[in-house]
C-alpha cells in the first residue's frame, strides 16, 4: 500500500567538499596590505548631513585587523603568504567611511484589531570596507565592498509612555548621541570585527582559495508508518546521519562515494513507483529526485546534480527551491573555469596546503596622507635590523649589569646593618661571592664589546657607559682579586673575604657615587636613542630575564641549597612582573596593535613561572632562561 500526499521534511547533512575560487591565478605568493587610513565619519539626521542641530563635531574611524587573528581566520590553504614586496598577488583590505543615521520611525504598539500608533528613535551605524585583489601587473582581477549596519539605539518609551510623535522620538535619538558620540562610535566600531571573521573572511576564501570544507548539502524523508513503503526511505535517511560525525580524513571521499551511491540507487528505483504528473505522487517524487541530486552534490559531481534539477523543473512543486540549481551550478562553473586556467596546477590542487604555516608579521599595513597617497609604515633592511640587534645586546648587557651591581649593593648594606637579628650573610655568602664573580665575566664581556656600528654620539654615549661600569667593578679585582681566591679559601675564609670586600666598597663611596649618578644619566639616555619604550620599561623586562636566569640556570642558585634566598629573588622575580603587568597597557601603547600578540607570547613564559610555587621552579623550569627573548621583546620597541 502506497502513502501518498505527504510532504517531504529537509533535513541538513554536512560533508566535505572542494570549492573553487572565482579569481583565476597559477600564482602561488600572496601578499596582503591593510589600509588603516583614518576615514570620515558623517551623521544624517532628517537628511542633514554633518549636523545635528548645528551641536555635531567632525568624526574619524579606521579599522584596526590584528595580524595573528586574521591570519588564523584566513589560514589560507592555496598561496603562500609572503611578504608585501614578494607578492606575485596582492590582497588589500580598504576602509570605507562611517555613516550614523539618527532616524524616528513608526511602529503599532497595539493590536491589528486595535492599533496604538507611537514612534521609536533610532542610531544606526553603517561601516564596511572594499576588499581588491591585484595580479603582478597591478590589474585589479576582484573588488567586492562589504557593508554591515548597526542598530544601536532603539528608544521607544520617554518617561515609561509611548512617544506620541516623529519630532519627539527624532529629538531623543538625537540627545542620546550628542551626549556621547565617541561611545557610540566606539560600540559600532566593535562589531567590525565579527563582520571581518565572518563576511571579509568568507569573500576572500571564495575568490582566491581551493578548500575542502565542511558544508550543507539537504536530504529529504518521509514519516515512518509501519507496514508502508515510505518507511524505507525514511530509514535510508536515517541511516546516512552518520556522514555528520565523519571527520576530514585521507579516506574520506572514497567512503562517501561508499555510503551514498547505493542509496542514489535506491532512491532511483524508488522514484519509479511515482508519477511526477499525479497530484499526491509528485511530492514523494520530488523528495526521492531532490535526494539524488543533493547526493550528487555532495559527490562532486556537478553535472549530474543539475540533470537531476532538470527532471524535477517539469513538475510543478516547490520550484522556488532553487538552490537545487544555483549550489551545482556556480561550483560546476567555477571548477570548469579552474582547471581551464591551468591543467597543471589543476592536478595538483589536491596537495598544496599552505595551512597553519602563515607568518602574521608579513601581513603590511599603509596609511594615507591627505592627498590620499600612501605612507606605508618602514620596514627595516635585514642590514638595519642586524645592526640594531647588536644595539640592543650591548643595551641589555649594560642594564643587566647595573643590576646586578644594584643588588649587590643591597646586600652589603644588609649585611652592615647590624642592629637587625638574622640579617647577616650567614646563609648567602656563597652566592654573593659569585654575584661578584658574575659582575666580573659580565663587565670582561663589555670590556671587548664591539660597538662600531653605534653612530657617533651613542658611541660616545655607551663608551661612558661602560667606562663607568668597568671602574666599578675595579676596587673588586685590585683589592681582593675574588675571582682566583674565592675557590682556594675554606668557607671560613670565604665569609671573612667578603668582611674585606665590604671595608673596600665603604672606602670607595665617593667614587661609587659619581659612578652611580653618570649611570642613572647615561642608561636612560641611551635607550631612548634606541626605544620608543621608556627607560624603565626597558630596564624592567631586562632586570626580569636577569631573574630568570638566576632562578633557572643549571649551576645558580638553587632552592634546596639556599632556601631562603631563592624565596627572596623569586619575590623579587613576582614583584617584577606584577610592576610590567600593571605597565601593560603603556607598553602597548608603544606598539602598532598587529605587535600585541608577540609581547603577550613573550610574557606568558613570565606568568607560568609567576603562578607556579616557588620551590617548583627549580624543576619544571629548568635553564628557561633565554637571552634572545629580551632581544625579540626590546625589539617590538625599536624606533
Amino acid at each position: 500500500m502506497l502513502v501518498l500526499g505527504q510532504k517531504p521534511k529537509q533535513k541538513i547533512f554536512y560533508s566535505y567538499s572542494w570549492n573553487f575560487p572565482t579569481v583565476l591565478t597559477s600564482q602561488s605568493k600572496l601578499g596582503i596590505l591593510i589600509d588603516e587610513t583614518l576615514v570620515p565619519i558623517t551623521v544624517m539626521s532628517e537628511g542633514v548631513s554633518n549636523g545635528i542641530d548645528g551641536q555635531y563635531a567632525e568624526m574619524f574611524t579606521k579599522i584596526e585587523i590584528a595580524s595573528n587573528t586574521f591570519m588564523e581566520q584566513l589560514d589560507i590553504r592555496s598561496f603562500e603568504i609572503v611578504p608585501i614586496e614578494q607578492a606575485e598577488i596582492r590582497l588589500n583590505i580598504i576602509p570605507k567611511p562611517g555613516l550614523f543615521k539618527i532616524y524616528a520611525e513608526e511602529f503599532n504598539s497595539g493590536t491589528p484589531t486595535s492599533p496604538i500608533k507611537a514612534f521609536s528613535g533610532n542610531i544606526q551605524y553603517s561601516y564596511g570596507v572594499e576588499i581588491k585583489i591585484e595580479n603582478a601587473e597591478n590589474e585589479i582581477v576582484f573588488e567586492k565592498k562589504i557593508t554591515k549596519k548597526s542598530n544601536l539605539l532603539k528608544i521607544e518609551r520617554y518617561n515609561k509612555a509611548l512617544i506620541p510623535s516623529a519630532n519627539q522620538a527624532l529629538s531623543l535619538a538625537k540627545q542620546a548621541f550628542l551626549s556621547s558620540p565617541t561611545n557610540y562610535v566606539q560600540s559600532g566600531n566593535g562589531e567590525f570585527k565579527t563582520m571581518l571573521y565572518d563576511d571579509v573572511i568568507e569573500e576572500i576564501h571564495q575568490a582566491l582559495d581551493v578548500r575542502y570544507e565542511r558544508e550543507k548539502f539537504y536530504l529529504y524523508s518521509f514519516n515512518k508508518k509501519k507496514g508502508f513503503e515510505l518507511e524505507g526511505i525514511a530509514a535510508s535517511i536515517e541511516e546516512l546521519e552518520v556522514i555528520n560525525d565523519w571527520k576530514e580524513s585521507e579516506d574520506y571521499e572514497q567512503k562517501l562515494r561508499e555510503i551514498l551511491l547505493p542509496k542514489i540507487e535506491f532512491w532511483t528505483q524508488e522514484s519509479a513507483k511515482y508519477n511526477p504528473q499525479d497530484k499526491k505522487g509528485k511530492k514523494v517524487y520530488w523528495g526521492l529526485m531532490a535526494n539524488i541530486s543533493g547526493a550528487y552534490y555532495a559527490l562532486g559531481e556537478f553535472q549530474k546534480a543539475l540533470d537531476i534539477y532538470e527532471k524535477l523543473s517539469v513538475v510543478s512543486y516547490r520550484n522556488d527551491y532553487l538552490y537545487l540549481k544555483e549550489f551545482p551550478e556556480d561550483k560546476s562553473i567555477n571548477k570548469k573555469n579552474y582547471i581551464a586556467k591551468d591543467q597543471n596546477f589543476y592536478k595538483n590542487y589536491k596537495k598544496i596546503d599552505f595551512r597553519g604555516n602563515h607568518n602574521p608579521d608579513f601581513i603590511a599595513y599603509v596609511d594615507r596622507n591627505e592627498n590620499g597617497e600612501k605612507i606605508e609604515k618602514q620596514q627595516k633592511t635585514t642590514e638595519e635590523l642586524e645592526i640594531i640587534n647588536k644595539k640592543i645586546k650591548v643595551i641589555s648587557q649594560i642594564i643587566t649589569l647595573d643590576y646586578y651591581f644594584k643588588l649587590l649593593a643591597g646586600s652589603i648594606q644588609k649585611f652592615t646593618d647590624e642592629n637587625k637579628e638574622g640579617v647577616g650573610f650567614v646563609e648567602k655568602d656563597a652566592f654573593y661571592v659569585e654575584l661578584i664573580n658574575r659582575v666580573f665575566e659580565e663587565t670582561e664581556k663589555l670590556k671587548v664589546t664591539d660597538i662600531s656600528f653605534y653612530d657617533m654620539d651613542e658611541k660616545i654615549l655607551v663608551t661612558e657607559t661602560i667606562e663607568a661600569l668597568v671602574e666599578r667593578a675595579e676596587p673588586l679585582q685590585r683589592e681582593l682579586a675574588i675571582e682566583d681566591a674565592a675557590a682556594d679559601l675554606s668557607t671560613k675564609n670565604t665569609f671573612e673575604l667578603l668582611d674585606m670586600l665590604i671595608v673596600s666598597v665603604s672606602k670607595n663611596i665617593d667614587t661609587e657615587t659619581q659612578l652611580v649618578a653618570i649611570l642613572e644619566k647615561n642608561i636612560p639616555l641611551l635607550t631612548k636613542k634606541i626605544f620608543r619604550l621608556y627607560p624603565d620599561g626597558v630596564a624592567r623586562l631586562c632586570y626580569m630575564e636577569m631573574l630568570v636566569d638566576e632562578l633557572t640556570t643549571g649551576g645558580k642558585l638553587t632552592y634546596a641549597d639556599n632556601t631562603k634566598l631563592y624565596k627572596h629573588v623569586f619575590k623579587e622575580f613576582k614583584r617584577t612582573y606584577t610592576s610590567l603587568s600593571s605597565y601593560k597597557q603603556s607598553l602597548t601603547r608603544y606598539l602598532h596593535h598587529s605587535d600585541e600578540y608577540k609581547l603577550d607570547k613573550f610574557l606568558k613564559v613570565y606568568a607560568s613561572m609567576y603562578f607556579e610555587d616557588v620551590e617548583n621552579i627549580n624543576t619544571k623550569f629548568k635553564n628557561s632562561h633565554d637571552e634572545k627573548r629580551v632581544l625579540d621583546i626590546l625589539n617590538l620597541f625599536i624606533k
